[in-house]
């Protein structure tokens, strides 16, 4: 009989003998290959062991005498004159790489795994996903996001739109007693607004993060609304100390103030670490100084490599950021430019973000390299118009020097700081937030 007319059997996991002719030989192989893919797909279980142990049983009486040689494929064929069998047999898998085998078909099933592979290798290795992307050291966002740190589930987008009404709704939303909130701005877009309405709810025990404390955290300090301080320098810049900071420092007014103090470039890379998703930061620092034995969290490891000694710090993630930027397009994607400091780092590292922002528009208009902190990044944007005054926003206003210098005078004593914060926080309230709240109604009607 010619070789193409031979006849065909197969012994292929749990099927019995098929038989086939001619042209229909290479049909059939196709079909003996899609079988044992099937069995690779499955799972090595009691349920599948017993299949593989019939399969092999059905290889071993396939023929007295049979010796196959196999081909590249891996298919065994026995000699002519002898019944050619086509045995493909499956390697067994490891287990836990799938879940166990479903009651409905196997080709359907088989699919089903296929398409869930990647959930569960992800799910896995960064643990589960609510409704969005696990962000991670296996995140392909590198640029925001091994960012927002490493085994973190962070639903992406958060919301759909995070345009919030008002500023007094964010601040209520976001920011609990006991919180610790970073408002950074290095000289520039200082959010000062959002420090008012957090004085105004009268919010408790909060620990506060900056590079440069100012006039905002003085302000927070004296309103009794802050239990510690993680700071690298404090001042009103260009004019002197902080009044009230120091007065709860060497005075206990309103309340104790605990201090952990730092290096501005330790700052920066606490941050930066924060942002990555790295537990601690390492710099060539505090050389020469004391502050390490003030400071417990600052200390000293030795590099791996090179033996050199180097500074450590924890990484900063405060529980919520807020920042002030110049534009937010009606998605929520916020712009900022300028001097811009850590307030992209700052974000990225918190566990919640506000942002006010001078206006919301259609286009932001972007530029090459802009900071760009994307919605899906974000709790809340609110439309705060002069929000940083009386510091600046680079292309909106200028910097209130003269107000800077009257804080020497206002802050100096405890009665006369209660009576501006009376005047010019606590009787603004209502005001404020109707305009707020009237501005913000007419961007999203603009929408």
């Amino acid at each position: 009989m010619p070789d193409g007319q031979a006849d065909c059997a197969t012994s292929v996991i749990g099927l019995g003998p098929v038989r086939c002719r001619g042209n229909e030989r290479r049909r059939f192989v196709r079909y003996s290959h899609f079988c044992a893919q099937i069995q690779i797909a499955r799972v090595s279980s009691p349920v599948n062991e017993k299949f593989r142990l019939q399969a092999l049983a059905q290889q071993s009486h396939s023929g007295p005498g049979s010796h196959g040689n196999s081909n590249a494929s891996g298919l065994t064929l026995h000699p002519p004159g002898q019944t050619r069998a086509i045995t493909r047999l499956a390697p067994p898998v490891p287990p836990r790489t799938f879940g166990p085998p479903s009651t409905r078909s196997v080709e359907l099933a088989t699919v089903k795994r296929h398409r869930s592979r990647a959930a569960r290798l992800n799910a896995q290795e960064n643990g589960p996903s609510k409704k969005g992307l696990t962000l991670g050291a296996r995140s392909s966002m590198n640029n925001f996001g091994a960012h927002k740190c490493a085994n973190r589930t962070h639903n992406m987008p958060k919301t759909p739109n995070p345009l919030t009404t008002t500023l007094s709704q964010a601040i209520n939303q976001f920011v609990h007693d006991g919180d610790s909130v970073a408002l950074e701005g290095f000289t520039h877009l200082i959010p000062f607004a959002a420090g008012h309405e957090i004085i105004r709810q009268r919010k408790k025990n909060l620990t506060l993060i900056r590079m440069t404390p100012d006039l905002i955290y003085d302000q927070l300090i004296g309103a009794g609304c802050v239990r510690k301080l993680i700071f690298s320098w404090g001042g009103n810049p260009g004019v002197g100390s902080l009044h009230r900071f120091r007065d709860a420092v060497e005075n206990g007014w309103p309340g104790p103030l605990e201090i952990e103090e730092h290096s501005h470039a330790a700052m920066a890379s606490a941050y930066t670490a924060g942002a990555s998703g790295l537990p601690f930061a390492i710099l060539r620092g505090y050389t020469g100084t004391d502050l390490p034995s003030y400071n417990q969290n600052i200390r000293f490891v030795q590099c791996p490599f090179t033996g050199e000694r180097l500074a450590a710090v924890p990484a900063v993630r405060p529980d919520v950021a807020i920042i002030h930027a110049q534009k937010s397009d009606q998605r929520g994607n916020v712009l900022m430019w300028g001097i811009v400091g850590v307030q992209k780092e700052a974000a990225l590292c918190a566990r919640r973000v506000v942002v006010t922002v001078e206006e919301i528009v259609e286009d932001l208009g972007a530029p090459s390299n802009a900071s760009i902190l994307p919605f899906w990044t974000l709790d809340a944007v609110v439309l705060a118009r002069g929000g940083a005054s009386p510091s600046y926003a680079m292309g909106y206003y200028d910097r209130d020097n003269a107000f800077y210098k009257r804080w020497e005078e206002i802050s100096r004593t405890r009665e006369g700081f209660l009576k501006w914060l009376e005047e010019n926080v606590f009787l603004k309230d209502s005001a404020s937030q109707a305009a707020s709240a009237s501005l913000a109604s007419a961007g999203k009607e603009n929408h």
